[in-house]
């Protein structure tokens, strides 16, 4: 009875800690998904180029989105968790580990549908019997440590199979590493910021409601910043298209 109340609260745990890296990443991806597909249909009929460049920047976004948000959320985990679930703090390290898990899944997102409008849809199979095993593997081999080591095998699993996705899309395409890594700069320079900024009051504060609205705030800041620094052109087309949503909608 004990061994069975003890799974039922990791299980609790483990659920509570993916509820909102679901549902801010998954939705956000979702959503590109159902645009992806036309897009990349759309830049292969306009040629080889066309759709290269589509690629990288599918690339560029959905890094810059997951990447970014996946840490802000890993850093205010332990806040969200202790502000709305006290009775589950054991979720706070796995939520943790989720999320930075959750960012790296955008760059599946970011060719999945791209396999799919080249005519090569058996790709997305191909890809979920290497990566399916591999992390049932993981799982069954850390499972006796606890949700947290579980939690720890999806991101072990995800970076490496992130690079090989990208490996793959580069040899399709005819594009390369440095392209990518130059896509994923945007990225970099985002979470550079983020963590310069929000890891610091993450850190030195109490956990509680200031702690999340100060590191948040901390995170919005850091992220302007690291674009500022790193990557200023990504800076002012992202204020550009902020510009023109607010004409739209003004």
């Amino acid at each position: 009875s004990r061994h069975f109340d003890s799974k039922s609260r990791e299980f609790g745990e483990y659920y509570t800690a993916f509820r909102l890296p679901e549902l801010v990443l998954g939705s956000v991806y979702n959503l590109f998904s159902n645009v992806a597909f036309p897009a990349f249909a759309a830049a292969r009929e306009a040629g080889a180029e066309a759709l290269r460049n589509a690629s990288l920047k599918a690339l560029r976004l959905l890094c810059m989105f997951g990447f970014a948000a996946g840490v802000g959320m890993s850093l205010i985990a332990r806040d969200f968790i202790t502000v709305l679930y006290p009775e589950v703090l054991g979720a706070i390290p796995i939520m943790e580990l989720l999320c930075v898990a959750g960012g790296f899944v955008g760059v599946g997102y970011a060719s999945g549908d791209l396999f799919n409008a080249m005519g090569k849809p058996r790709l997305g199979l191909y890809f979920s019997l290497i990566f399916v095993p591999i992390l049932l593997g993981g799982f069954l081999l850390f499972i006796d440590r606890g949700v947290v080591a579980i939690a720890a095998v999806h991101v072990a699993v995800i970076i490496p199979y992130s690079a090989f996705r990208i490996e793959v899309a580069n040899r399709l395409l005819g594009t390369t590493w440095k392209q990518s890594i130059l896509a994923l700069r945007p990225a970099a320079a985002l979470v550079a910021g983020i963590c310069a900024f929000a890891l610091p009051l993450r850190l030195l504060l109490d956990a509680g409601w200031v702690s999340l609205f100060a590191v948040f705030a901390a995170g919005v800041v850091g992220a302007v910043v690291g674009l500022a620094v790193g990557d200023r052109a990504t800076l002012i087309e992202v204020g550009a298209g902020i510009q023109k949503v607010k004409a739209k909608f003004g």
